[in-house]
């Protein structure tokens, strides 16, 4: 049983020295490799002068502007759905006002949210600090 751990323990060992490599110097940033996401230790300590600001300046525009993409994606594919329907109703008049109604519906949601996305882009896009 010991002769399957033994080469284990043997990879493992560089994998939980690799941490000691990363040391900080005066505390100020969290060590980070080049291959997981975030800010480097550069952009650490850039931001640092800044107040910590990332999250609010930098990470809620992306993710605002990305829900607000989904909601344009959805939006259009519920107006080709629409056009679907109204293709497949077959003059049947409640179908074809109900295909109307959703064609109408998602497009109205398209236009918001294009709004959204200009209002977000340009609420974004101005420097607060002056």
């Amino acid at each position: 049983m010991f002769g399957v751990i033994a080469p284990l323990q043997n990879s493992i060992a560089p994998v939980a020295n690799t941490s000691i490599a990363y040391a900080a110097d005066d505390g100020l940033f969290i060590p980070k490799p080049d291959t997981l996401p975030g800010q480097s230790e550069k952009e650490q300590i850039e931001d640092k002068d800044k107040g910590g600001t990332y999250a609010v300046e930098t990470l809620v525009p992306k993710i605002t502007k990305m829900l607000i993409g989904f909601a344009g994606i959805t939006a259009f594919l519920f107006t080709i759905v629409g056009g679907i329907r109204f293709m497949t109703a077959y003059g049947e008049t409640e179908a074809v006002t109900n295909a109307r109604k959703q064609i109408q519906w998602s497009l109205i949601g398209l236009v918001i949210a294009i709004f959204a996305y200009t209002i977000v882009s340009i609420i974004s896009s101005i420097d607060f600090t002056k």
